[in-house]
């Protein structure tokens, strides 16, 4: 219920900030509000968006369903930390683990405890990374 609740303000927010976008665009918003317009983002196609004939996404359990959410939210909340050390937004908008995590619901079910592992540990690792070359 805390990562549903999570979401659910995430998406308000990102209703919130796209007026202001519309107004004076993207580049006026902080690094903080850009990622969480990311973050909607992934909610919205990663999470969100079902494709109903692939033959993985067409039924996904709850505990594949929470795994993704952690997912979004560890790499939110670590990219958050991230922004507080320095990090500039747009090279945590491309990491690839971001992609990944957009990938993971096409994971078999049977792999899902691996690849969240796997996952959440690429999180922290490639944020890490993207700090240390910052700061050379």
């Amino acid at each position: 219920m805390k990562s549903r609740a999570r979401f659910m303000e995430i998406l308000h927010e990102e209703a919130e900030l796209k007026e202001i976008v519309k107004l004076i665009g993207m580049d006026a918003l902080s690094p903080n509000d850009r990622l969480k317009m990311e973050t909607a983002r992934s909610i919205r196609e990663d999470f969100l968006h079902q494709l109903a004939f692939h033959e993985v996404d067409t039924y996904t359990s709850l505990k594949k369903q929470l795994y993704m959410m952690k997912l979004i939210l560890n790499f939110n909340d670590e990219a958050e930390a991230a922004i507080a050390k320095g990090a500039d937004i747009e090279a945590i908008s491309e990491l690839a683990v971001r992609e990944k995590i957009g990938r993971f619901k096409y994971v078999p079910e049977e792999q899902t405890d691996a690849e969240f592992d796997k996952l959440s540990v690429e999180i922290s690792s490639e944020l890490d990374e993207l700090l240390n070359k910052e700061e050379d």
